[in-house]
């Protein structure tokens, strides 16, 4: 999907230049940001945001220009890292006009960095092996001390896809002013929606309007809570030119239109061509039922290869997915390109589905409150199915039936679940009635572990044993996904690991795994010790039962209050079954 303008990393540090004359008027902003006085703030707060300014002006044929003033104060060396400038274009779409820095020392010198001082970033990686996104940076992170004041000014240019804008007024680090300004032509007008914030009057002067918080406290970060991005105050501003009058943007006025323009783009997409016809008739063969069809078609689609090239970024080609035939052929594409290939595929055995949009990575982020493409950066499906299918990851949609939510493009996901991140997410139906839809959560006892141990204990004090684990939902995924990422020799070698550690001086001799269709996953594990229990007076033979540690670390809790966490230790269900050598009268555990 299409990537949001956010900094993609830090370029090196370059050397800046002494401050002209010329420059003071310029300056004189970033003057009277570090002029003010500052409060407390907590220690663990690396720098301070003193003065963060967009101001967007949007002219009558759909030009943008957007010009951004911002300073940050060094707190800490962690705070160093925060003097740093980026912006984020699209190539044939978008240009940076101007982009500067300046950084004043303790001591009141202020270096200059110029052009001169600009690097560019851009390029494949991540799965994706071409994109039209570029981000200029400049780094004065090793100039900056603690005290420094660093600011710069960007002015971009752009056309743009939709006729909205976001302004978040927060990335964590404190705020003394955020303001958000935005120019119109005359007789336009505008809609903004207030999110994780009270409603924001504007101000308004003529056909400019602004928006301004102040205060910010300092958002400390949590380990496995939400994103920043989705708990800072922020707004979202539609602009709508007057009736009759041609707009380069989409005009985006609510979830209707949202819905309707993402299906323009996907459904004309799926249509199934001879080859994959034969293909699914291939994949079905043995099957018995339309549920079985629907699995083979489901574990294909997860199997193909997930790679992103995104071209016509600037007219929504980040949005617009390849052909099916298209993709069936090369057996590779991102997830909007999986999301058209499936139901082109469903299509031959006469099941119907439907495109949803969603946000990947964080199910707080997206909500039902602001009509926009902005919150989605993620593709799954939605397929219709009778009420005899009965699975935790269905929804009841009025007006459009019972839809069985699955992601096809994650490879170790089974249908009937869903990635944990996505849980109670909202995503967005596309088509005829579309709306948004809170996505279902599985229920707890659907993410099992089952440990079941035999162990038969010789006379001697050796032993051997037979360990069968089975997890299902979200423990099977996880297990999948090591399967699947390792090598067979590496695998197995972190199982005998684990062996050894849960029975010390064990040795594996025996490993299967099995993923079946039903989505669990099972493992069996064969190990044995010569040694592993001792005599006693020649008359008693001790034992310390296996431990069954698990194979990653436990969550813990945190040793700090958190605000937005619930911490909870990992558990399984285990049984042990022992068979004591001929004979024995009995054996007795002592627990500690």
């Amino acid at each position: 999907m299409v990537r949001r303008r956010d900094v993609l990393g830090l370029a090196a540090a370059a050397a800046p230049t002494l401050l002209h004359g010329a420059d003071e008027a310029a300056l004189q902003w970033l003057r009277d940001a570090a002029a003010q006085t500052l409060p407390a703030f907590p220690a663990k707060a690396p720098a301070v945001v003193l003065f963060d300014e967009q101001t967007t002006t949007v002219e009558e044929d759909g030009v943008v220009v957007e010009r951004h003033l911002y300073a940050v104060k060094v707190l800490n060396n962690e705070g160093r890292n925060s003097a740093y400038a980026g912006e984020s274009y699209v190539r044939k779409a978008g240009k940076i006009r101007e982009l500067r820095a300046w950084l004043i020392q303790t001591d009141g010198v202020v270096h200059r960095y110029g052009k001169d001082k600009v690097t560019e970033h851009g390029g494949p990686g991540g799965g994706v092996l071409y994109d039209e996104y570029r981000t200029a940076l400049i780094d004065a992170s090793r100039d900056a001390a603690p005290g420094a004041i660093f600011g710069f000014e960007s002015v971009l240019e752009s056309r743009t896809v939709f006729t909205q804008f976001i302004w978040q007024f927060q990335r964590g680090l404190p705020v003394m002013v955020s303001r958000f300004r935005l120019a119109l032509p005359p007789g336009w007008e505008y809609k903004v929606t207030t999110l994780r914030h009270a409603d924001i009057p504007a101000q308004a002067s003529g056909n400019t309007f602004t928006w301004e918080l102040r205060d910010l406290p300092f958002m400390e970060r949590e380990s496995g809570g939400p994103r920043v991005a989705s708990l800072a105050p922020k707004i979202t501003v539609g602009f709508f030119p007057p009736a009759g009058t041609r707009s380069e943007g989409r005009v985006i006025r609510n979830w209707t239109d949202v819905a309707d323009w993402n299906a323009e783009l996907a459904d004309p997409q799926a249509v199934p061509d001879a080859a994959i016809e034969s293909k699914v008739k291939e994949l079905t063969a043995g099957a018995n039922s339309k549920w079985e069809k629907l699995r083979a078609i489901s574990r294909y689609v997860q199997s193909l290869k997930y790679v992103a090239i995104f071209t016509g970024v600037a007219k929504g080609g980040g949005y617009r997915p390849r052909p099916a035939a298209e993709v069936f052929a090369k057996a590779r594409g991102d997830c909007k390109d999986k999301v058209t290939l499936m139901p082109a595929m469903l299509k031959v055995i006469g099941l119907e589905s439907r495109y949803l949009s969603i946000f990947s990575g964080d199910h707080t982020y997206a909500g039902p409150k602001w009509a926009s493409p902005h919150q989605f950066n993620h593709a799954i499906l939605a397929v219709k199915v009778s009420d005899a299918v009965q699975s935790p990851a269905v929804v009841e949609v009025e007006g459009i039936g019972r839809l069985l939510i699955f992601d096809p493009t994650d490879p170790d996901v089974r249908l009937c679940d869903l990635p944990g991140h996505e849980q109670g997410s909202w995503a967005l139906i596309c088509g005829a009635g579309g709306k948004p839809v809170r996505m279902p959560v599985i229920p707890a006892l659907a993410n099992v572990m089952q440990r079941m141990l035999t162990m038969k204990l010789a006379a001697d004090g050796g032993v051997t044993g037979q360990l069968r684990e089975i997890t299902t939902g979200a423990l099977g995924s996880v297990e999948r996904e090591l399967y699947r990422e390792l090598n067979p020799e590496d695998y197995r070698k972190r199982l005998e690991h684990w062996v050894s550690a849960s029975a010390p001086g064990s040795e594996l001799s025996g490993l299967t795994p099995k993923d079946a269709d039903s989505g669990e996953f099972t493992l069996d594990v064969a190990f044995a010790n010569p040694r592993f229990a001792w005599r006693m007076n020649q008359r008693l033979l001790a034992v310390r039962p296996p431990r069954c540690c698990g194979r990653s670390a436990p969550m813990s809790p945190s040793p700090d209050a958190s605000a937005h966490c619930c911490w909870m230790q990992r558990c399984w269900w285990r049984e042990q079954w022992w068979n004591c050598p001929p004979g024995s009268p009995w054996m007795r555990f002592r627990s500690r």
